[in-house]
């Protein structure tokens, strides 16, 4: 099925495709021309409307199960259809209050903010809270050595102040002699003992042969802090916290066997809750991500809002049904996000 530009839905299709995904969320059932007509003032006649469906099945928004039925939205159409949720705040002032109290109660006993975060979320939208922190931990380095394998391998070894060691294996292009090994060391460590690894990863390593005793010892100085640049980069603490608390509508859907095992799936490879928290910060904003896109409709929905605090980063979201209210879901993310950026400046 081929898809063509968003941009090609004008504003009365565009329509069309969100009260139809909204109906489908709510039943769970194909949804028909008939029906949208007869619960909202489309502004267009059945046959319009009808044909407005088609155009859109066709382009990739909507599926039709039997000849005989309505329609269902796929991937695209949820897509489209979350657009309208974006911008959209939908928590009333008692959910407000209630996110308060979760906060106010965890500062009480000083539990850590990123599980509160998971469980305020639950208590919310009543999917499964998630939450995924990078400490920005005060950690400095306190010492740093290669250790050769080979004229072109060696490891690079930094011990944290913490007692974690962060070890990296390096390849070049190039021969490496022990002289150029030795002016590595020194150099690096001149610039990485006693400083807080946030520092180390954002340190160029691009430096020019100037500041070297010649091209083979720039090289080879740039590659091994990249190298472990990476390595710290990639080992930073990441801690996912799931916790789950399905209201009766969202439960009867995430006990459907089928959507049940996809979950348990998703929470046994955390790793990709992970990754799409890593891309909600690189974007800095927020992830709406389908874990099942092969699925029409997808059946799984991940919702991540990204923050960044002096102490932490991290995202806060929740893991449920694609059938989900996304106003709520969105509006909470975004709201509990900012909470524990407001919480961490005043600790």
């Amino acid at each position: 099925m081929a898809r063509v530009k968003k941009e090609i839905l004008n504003e009365r299709r565009k329509t069309v495709l969100v009260r139809l995904v909204h109906e489908y969320i709510i039943s769970g059932n194909p949804v028909s021309s008939i029906s949208l007509v007869e619960k909202y003032d489309m502004g267009a006649s059945p046959a319009t409307i009808r044909n407005d469906l088609a155009y859109l099945e066709e382009h990739g928004y909507l599926i039709q199960p039997h000849l005989s039925s309505g329609r269902i939205p796929t991937a695209l159409g949820f897509e489209e259809y979350i657009k309208s949720a974006v911008n959209s705040l939908m928590l009333s002032e008692e959910e407000k209050r209630n996110i308060e109290d979760v906060f106010e109660a965890a500062l009480q006993t000083e539990e850590n903010l990123y599980k509160v975060a998971a469980t305020a979320v639950s208590r919310i939208t009543s999917y499964y809270g998630v939450s995924v922190c990078s400490q920005q931990e005060s950690t400095t380095v306190k010492h740093f050595d290669i250790i050769p394998l080979n004229e072109r391998k060696v490891i690079a070894l930094a011990v944290l102040e913490d007692g974690n060691i962060q070890k990296a294996t390096v390849e070049f292009d190039i021969p490496v002699d022990q002289e150029t090994l030795e002016y590595t060391v020194r150099s690096i460590r001149e610039h990485i003992i006693d400083r807080n690894i946030e520092e180390i990863i954002e340190m160029s390593t691009l430096t020019s042969p100037v500041f070297h005793n010649n091209l083979a010892a720039a090289y080879v100085y740039n590659r091994v802090l990249s190298r472990l640049k990476e390595t710290i980069r990639e080992n930073r603490t990441d801690l996912a916290v799931f916790y789950g608390e399905p209201d009766e509508e969202s439960q009867s859907e995430m006990l459907n066997p089928f959507i049940a095992a996809k979950l348990l799936n998703l929470f046994m490879q955390s790793n990709e809750v992970k990754n799409i928290a890593r891309k909600a910060l690189e974007e800095g904003n927020l992830v709406v991500q389908f874990s099942d896109v092969s699925n029409q409709p997808p059946l799984i929905t991940v919702v991540v809002s990204p923050y960044r605090a002096s102490r932490f980063e991290g995202a806060v979201g929740l893991i449920g049904p694609s059938r989900m209210n996304y106003f709520r879901a969105i509006g909470a993310t975004r709201y509990i996000a900012r909470k524990l950026i407001e919480l961490s400046e005043c600790m």
